[in-house]
Formats: C-alpha cells, structure tokens, sequence
C-alpha cells in the first residue's frame, strides 16, 4: 500500500507548469500469455515506474514523465486494455498485471535490476494477500 501511495504521489504533486518538454519513446514488449504491451520511456539516469489506476493509460502521467525525466530514466506502462496495449478478453486481474510488470522488468525495458528482488518479494506479499481474503 504504501509503495502504491509513493508511486501515486508525483501524479498528484506536481503542477502541470512545471514540466518541461522532453522526448518520451514509445516501446512495445509481449507478454508470456503473447498480449503486446505499450510503454512510454523517457530521461536517463535511476529508474521510475509510473503504473498508472487501474482503466488509465501511461499518458495520463505525462507531466510527471516530463517533469522526473530531466533526472531519471521514467518508465510508464499502459497496462492491458488501455491505452495502445492490446485488449485481451481476459488477463485482466491484479495478479496478471503484477505478472506483466515483472516481465517488463525482465525484458530489460525498465532496467530495474537493483530493484528486481525487492519487487518479487513485494509482489511475492501482494498476492499471498490477495489469496488470505
């Protein structure tokens, strides 16, 4: 929850002035269920993951992305369904969408690999969490 409330937090801080123009890349990968998956990539540097609501797509951060571009190499997933990922009819479920964000960091195209640990044990938690309830 917390980790939820970090990642959310530059969304709702920073003012939309503040962002100054920065390319953003766009990028696809396919997921092991063959779902093409859309991202958004800008600036170098330390990583950032924006994740977007659930039903939103990466672009709605763009301010943001601009913004910690300048610092950090910022990665926004358009997670299934919105945005110009595919729209299975199926694999639209918490547990699939933390799957997908594992595979994108294992297709390099986040490049969090001192982080990739720490997210297995968090995602590790979260879904034996979900699977107490």
């Amino acid at each position: 929850m917390l980790r939820k409330i970090f990642l959310l937090l530059p969304f709702l801080l920073t003012p939309p002035a503040l962002a100054a123009g920065r390319e953003v890349q766009d990028g696809f990968f396919k997921t092991s269920d063959n779902v093409k998956l859309h991202d958004l990539e800008a600036g170098t540097g330390p990583p950032i993951f924006f994740e977007p609501g659930w039903s939103m797509p990466a672009w709605i951060g763009d301010p943001q992305i601009q913004y910690f571009a300048e610092h950090y190499h910022v990665v926004a997933l358009d997670p299934r369904s919105p945005g110009d990922s595919d729209k299975p009819l199926d694999g639209n479920s918490p547990e699939r969408r933390a799957q997908d964000i594992k595979e994108l960091d294992d297709a390099g195209q986040a490049l969090f690999v001192d982080d990739a640990a720490r997210f297995d044990a968090l995602l590790e938690d979260f879904v034996q969490h979900l699977a107490e309830r």
